[in-house]
């Protein structure tokens, strides 16, 4: 027969086995929920947005009323500008009186429901702008993470207010300004321009509101300023919805992001009553000159620089010499006998009327 097994020994042996393990279970388990915990206050602590953790505060009616701060990180004293030990502890409303009720609900509601709830609004109390985001960590409590977006939105806003101004100064200049992309699709219209009308011409080709020949010519300086970056400088016509061609200047310009460009800036004025009484003055300049080259005495333009522009047929007669002979010359040298710097009009600012004078003639 083999040695009589002591059971109680071995048992008892066993269950102390046991209890160490358990014990170093709880060891583990406890130093690693710990230092958990400390990573978690440490990442709370270096976040550069705001965080405070509440729980919920009801009424009799069970609902939201107030919070007790529970937590409230570096960030959050920057905010509210007050100390992290005046702040835990407290409640909300004993921090901030002025707190919008309907903030408290919502929150509360966050806490009570699980629901997360992200809001973006102007806080009167701190007079800045604040984005958010409430959540559940666990029933009846709320984590609140807040992000200072008042700089952002004093800019956004602006920048939206200077959008506006920029928009209504394009919709009031009189020149049409157009921008294309790389295959002549309108991108952006500041007001109507010869049936092409702001409000459609978005995607519309404006090629298509060229006449053949200028369409030609419009494709090939618009793709130059692609290619080269350079501006350009033409004029084209253009046929109105009443059937009149219109005179437009154009000035093409390239938009450059990132060194290379990604579209086309087309300035466009409408010069058509200039080009009309540019031609009614060449015409009536014509027709006088015509006038003056035919009367019976001598007519002669000069210029301040006392430079002959323009003598008629009966002044070349009388000096003896052809207009080529005359032009660019200066008048004393064929018809006033006084001095360069002596002249009586031009140096000394008289008016000479029905004065007889000797000319100088070859």
């Amino acid at each position: 027969m083999g040695e009589k097994v002591d059971l109680e020994n071995r048992k008892l042996v066993l269950q102390n086995h046991c209890k160490i393990k358990e014990d170093r279970g709880k060891d583990f388990y406890l130093k690693a929920f710990q230092e958990s915990k400390k990573r978690y206050r440490q990442l709370i602590s270096e976040m550069p947005i705001a965080f405070v953790l509440g729980e919920v505060i009801t009424d009799e009616d069970n609902r939201p009323c107030n919070f007790w701060i529970l937590e409230a990180n570096p960030a959050f004293e920057d905010v509210t500008g007050i100390k992290r030990e005046n702040i835990v502890g407290k409640t909300a409303l004993e921090l901030l009186p002025w707190l919008d009720s309907s903030l408290i609900e919502k929150f509360g509601e966050v806490a009570l429901t699980g629901n997360n709830f992200q809001f973006e609004r102007y806080s009167t109390g701190f007079n800045r702008h604040f984005k958010g985001k409430a959540f559940c960590i666990e029933k009846g409590k709320v984590a609140l993470m807040l992000e200072d977006i008042h700089n952002f939105t004093q800019t956004k806003e602006k920048s939206k207010r200077s959008g506006n101004e920029w928009e209504t100064l394009l919709k009031n200049t009189r020149s049409i300004i157009i921008r294309v992309d790389h295959h002549g699709y309108v991108e952006y219209i500041n007001h109507d321009m010869m049936g092409l009308r702001s409000g459609e011409a978005i995607g519309q080709c404006i090629y298509d509101y060229c006449n053949k020949d200028d369409r030609i010519l419009a494709e090939q300086e618009i793709q130059h300023v692609i290619e080269s970056g350079e501006f350009s400088h033409h004029e084209l016509m253009f046929d109105s919805p009443n059937g009149k061609r219109r005179c437009y200047e154009i000035h093409v310009g390239p938009v450059v992001s990132d060194g290379k460009v990604i579209a086309v800036t087309i300035i466009a004025s409408d010069v058509s009553e200039r080009k009309t009484l540019e031609r009614d003055l060449r015409t009536a300049n014509d027709r006088l000159m015509e006038i003056l080259d035919k009367v019976p005495f001598g007519v002669v333009i000069i210029g301040k620089d006392k430079k002959i522009r323009w003598a008629n047929e009966e002044t070349k007669k009388l000096i003896g010499l052809k207009l080529e002979d005359l032009m660019d010359k200066c008048c004393n040298e064929f018809l006033c006998p006084k001095e360069q710097s002596m002249c009586p009009v031009i140096d000394l600012g008289l008016s000479i009327d029905k004065v007889e004078r000797i000319l100088r003639s070859k």
